[in-house]
């Protein structure tokens, strides 16, 4: 641009500049306009008079100023950012960052624009171009804290694993050049708390305090690891305050529901979900994201099927649903629900005693098994994104996709998933509890692995329980043993118990990963098929006076690798009765008088959580030894079921079962019922 002696001077656009800062908008146009015809070729001319008709809430008119401008200079950048200023108004991200490449096209060092068009990728879902700029923008300038607080931000995936450690790295350099910094230490507890780092978590959102003691959102996280301490009343008061510094905050709320039904006071907590959907529905009535209002639908659903509210449950679960197609926890929880209505609707009269061949016509129309499955495909996604498997995992997996083309499944995915399977385990030593997939092609592999959709599809069978037993004698002595706890031997029919047995070979159900090295399937999440709720049908009918007056609450069953872990740690569950039963051929224990079921004869205190309960066993193992708990054993054997009270403590047995596929040892659980105080 050339300067003009009758362009405006300092003194003159000074002027102008103050009487708009004081909103004097028609003098400051009037004064601008006694110099239009010198200045009708200056860009700032033009420049000064879009900023008075956008803050005249003229913005076509401003717009066409600031092209006119850049016009005639094409590197006017203060025109730029003004017409950057006018697009993010309109959500116009594209051109933003168009104008934002031609700022950096006349100073490819301006910080403000890196930074800025790093964020605009971002949101429109670039991640690549994202991290292009917001790296160049920490190379301009690596002491300023908001360009590695940027650079963090993109980073960081929650669904991603991978990002953790490199978004870590950003935000410990803003710390580094500023320990005050207030975001950087939200963000690091964020990551840490994902990551189930609850101390380093819980270490962050304390410093958020004491940086900003006002932000209702710091004690909302910190409330969050008050919870995982199962310190529940510290959390609640946290949410509390967070709620009286930011009364719209609806995950405090949310979350007090949350901490509520964790101690069983489901009652009180559905009034803290639905407050938490007011404000929800009040902060997104322009927000097409429905998460947070399917999750509190959720909750209530999660609360009401506890108070045994089924139908309202239902109901709740499937306005979650209706939010979020995908929503995996709740299809989980709906499948509950349609099982327990399932077996509860059924026919359990003495006269029909086994449903007939025909019958399954019916049940397969049920919608109890579809919606488990729908549960199953979703995880079944889920799964097939991670990027890293517990090694005990993978090994069963393979050995599975081995078992599976042995039999005739010959699909591609199946045989890739078998080469790279046995690659990785060949250089893969035991004492490694996690396998990264962070290779491409590896991660590829296992995804079309982890998709591909197996069910065994169960033939139709006479009796599911074995005819031959006399049910009512059973029934007798469960009802007169204190405590309850029985042994059954030849609990299946035999043609049941082989069904089973090859659903659980067969079916991709086993998803679910635990500290010793076991594998878990649940009813809700595609452990289920005709032979499953005949099993259920059955029990509720022959025995009526344990079974028949209560819901099925649960069913899952486990996998054990006896090389590679243990068994399952002592523990109660939240059911009234408990049916656990093993259908793996004896042949393939190692170790007879073993490898079954411990029962003490002590429940849990009536105060105790179900996740103390549930964890923990140093203090579970303290407290039995305290009571002088006595053990009631039942050795492992096939086909032979345990009928005890869930609410007693209970724990696997040392199991040694040989190392191939199928002599993995499995047991099969059916929850009656809800726990109550012993």
């Amino acid at each position: 641009m050339t300067k003009d002696k009758n362009y405006l001077n300092d003194g003159q656009v000074n002027q102008i500049t103050k009487l708009i800062n004081n909103n004097k908008l028609e003098e400051a146009l009037k004064n601008l306009k006694s110099y239009e015809n010198s200045n009708i070729e200056n860009p700032l001319y033009h420049n000064i008079l879009a900023v008075i008709t956008n803050q005249q809430g003229k913005p076509d008119e401003s717009l066409d100023s600031l092209n006119k401008a850049i016009s005639l200079d094409k590197n006017f950048i203060p025109a730029y950012r003004n017409r950057i200023s006018l697009f993010l108004k309109s959500n116009k991200l594209n051109e933003a960052i168009n104008d934002y490449k031609n700022i950096l096209r006349v100073n490819d060092s301006d910080l403000n624009s890196l930074i800025n068009i790093a964020i605009l990728y971002d949101k429109t879902n670039n991640k690549e171009e994202a991290l292009k700029f917001a790296k160049a923008s920490v190379k301009v300038n690596n002491e300023s804290e908001i360009a590695h607080y940027n650079l963090g931000t993109i980073i960081y995936d929650k669904k991603d694993t991978r990002t953790y450690e490199d978004a870590k790295n950003a935000f410990n350099k803003v710390i580094d050049l500023n320990s005050k910094n207030y975001n950087a230490n939200i963000a690091l507890g964020n990551i840490h708390f994902e990551e189930e780092n609850i101390d380093a978590a819980f270490k962050y959102f304390n410093n958020a305090i004491e940086l900003r003691p006002e932000s209702g959102q710091a004690h909302f996280k910190y409330g969050n690891c008050l919870n995982y301490f199962e310190r529940f009343d510290e959390a609640i008061n946290s949410f509390k305050k967070a709620i009286e510094l930011e009364p719209d905050l609806f995950g405090s709320y949310n979350n007090i529901g949350n901490t509520l039904v964790r101690l069983n006071r489901d009652k009180e907590a559905i009034p803290y979900y639905e407050k938490s959907i007011v404000l929800i529905k009040k902060r997104e009535k322009n927000n097409s994201n429905n998460f947070f209002e399917a999750q509190a639908y959720y909750n209530l659903g999660v609360a009401h099927r506890k108070l045994d509210e089924i139908e309202i449950a239902e109901d709740y679960l499937n306005k979650s649903i209706n939010l979020e197609k995908n929503f995996a926890d709740a299809q989980s929880e709906l499948a509950s629900i349609k099982l327990i209505k399932n077996i509860n609707e059924r026919d359990h009269s003495s006269d029909n005693l086994a449903l007939k061949v025909s019958d399954f016509d019916k049940l397969i129309k049920d919608d109890s098994i579809e919606e488990s499955y729908k549960s199953l495909r979703m995880i079944s996604d889920d799964e097939a994104r991670r990027n890293k498997v517990k090694l005990s995992r993978l090994k069963h997996d393979v050995e599975q996709a081995k078992f599976l083309a042995s039999n005739n499944f010959k699909a591609e995915p199946i045989l890739n998933f078998i080469e790279m399977g046995n690659s990785i385990l060949s250089n893969t030593t035991s004492e490694a509890k996690y396998i990264n997939l962070n290779d491409k092609i590896q991660s590829d592999i296992f995804m079309n692995y982890q998709r591909l959709p197996i069910i065994y599809q169960t033939k139709p069978v006479k009796h599911f329980l074995n005819q031959n037993n006399d049910w009512q004698d059973i029934e007798q002595r469960y009802l007169n043993a204190k405590p309850e706890f029985i042994v059954i031997d030849n609990f299946l029919s035999n043609e049941c118990v082989i069904e089973l047995r090859k659903f659980c070979l067969y079916s991709k159900v086993f998803l679910r990963e635990y500290e010793n090295q076991y594998l878990g399937a649940f009813g809700n999440k595609g452990f289920t098929s005709e032979i499953h709720l005949g099993i259920a049908n059955d029990l509720q009918k022959k025995l009526p006076n344990i079974c028949g007056g209560e819901y099925l609450n649960q069913m899952w069953a486990f996998k054990y690798d006896s090389k590679l872990g243990s068994g399952i740690n002592v523990h109660a569950d939240f059911a009234k009765v408990n049916l656990n039963f093993w259908i793996t051929p004896d042949d393939y224990n190692l170790k007879k008088n073993s490898g079954g079921l411990i029962v003490y004869d002590t429940p849990p205190p009536n105060d105790w959580t179900f996740e103390k309960y549930n964890s923990g066993k140093e203090e579970i193992y303290s407290f039995l030894k305290k009571e002088k708990a006595k053990k009631l054993i039942g050795h492992y054997k096939y086909n032979r079921a345990i009928l005890f009270n869930s609410a007693l403590f209970h724990e696997t047995e040392e199991i040694d079962f040989e190392n191939v596929y199928e002599g993995r040892r499995v047991n099969v659980t059916y929850l009656f019922g809800r726990k109550s105080n012993y």
